[in-house]
C-alpha cells in the first residue's frame, strides 16, 4: 500500500494500470495488478469520468415538415462497400416536400470543398431553399460551408447528436428525379 501511494504521490495523472506498470518496472516487489486494482477501488482513488464532448450547432427555426417545393433541403452521406472492401460514401441531397432527390454524389472521400461544389451545382440547377437541414457532421459544419451558405441566404437547421431520425428524407429518397 505504501508503495502505491509513494508511486501515486509521484504521477497523480496515472491510473491503476500505469501505477502496477511503474511499481514492476521500478522492481518494487512483485505485484498482482488485481491487487493494485483492489487496493486502488477499496481507497477511493479513482479517477472521475470523463465527459463527453457536445457538438452544438446553430438551431435555426425550421418548420416541422417542408410546406412547398425548395422549402427544406436536405443532405447527408449514405456509406457502403466495394467487393475489395474499400469504402464508398453517398451524398443525397432531397427536396423534403417534393421528396425528389436534388443530387446524389460518390466518391471514396468528402471534403466540404466537395460538399460545397455539389452544392452549387444544385443550387445552380433547382433554385435556392429557405432552409438546409443536416447532421453535425464535419464536412456539413465546416467554416467554408457556413459562410457560403450564409451569403447565399439559406438558412441552416443542424440536427440533435445522436438523433438521425431528424434528418429522416436523407436516406429515403435516393434516387434522382429526371
Amino acid at each position: 500500500m505504501a508503495a502505491i501511494n509513494e508511486a501515486r504521490r509521484k504521477h497523480t495523472c496515472y491510473g491503476y494500470r500505469r501505477i502496477h506498470a511503474h511499481l514492476v518496472w521500478g522492481e518494487k516487489g512483485a505485484l498482482n495488478h488485481k491487487r493494485v486494482h483492489r487496493v486502488w477501488r477499496e481507497h477511493g482513488m479513482q479517477h472521475p469520468l470523463r465527459k463527453g464532448r457536445k457538438r452544438r450547432g446553430e438551431k435555426g427555426q425550421v418548420p416541422l415538415q417542408a410546406a412547398y417545393a425548395n422549402h427544406v433541403w436536405t443532405y447527408d452521406f449514405i456509406e457502403d462497400a466495394t467487393q475489395d472492401g474499400r469504402k464508398l460514401r453517398f451524398l443525397t441531397l432531397t427536396d423534403e416536400h417534393t421528396r425528389r432527390g436534388l443530387s446524389l454524389e460518390v466518391r471514396r472521400t468528402f471534403k466540404a470543398v466537395d460538399v460545397l461544389a455539389a452544392l452549387k451545382a444544385a443550387f445552380a440547377q433547382y433554385g435556392m431553399p429557405a432552409f438546409l437541414r443536416s447532421d453535425n457532421g464535419p464536412e456539413f459544419i465546416a467554416k467554408v460551408v457556413k459562410t457560403w451558405l450564409k451569403k447565399m441566404g439559406v438558412r441552416t437547421h443542424y440536427i440533435d447528436p445522436g438523433s438521425p431520425w431528424q434528418n429522416d428524407y436523407a436516406s429515403c429518397c435516393t434516387s434522382l428525379a429526371a
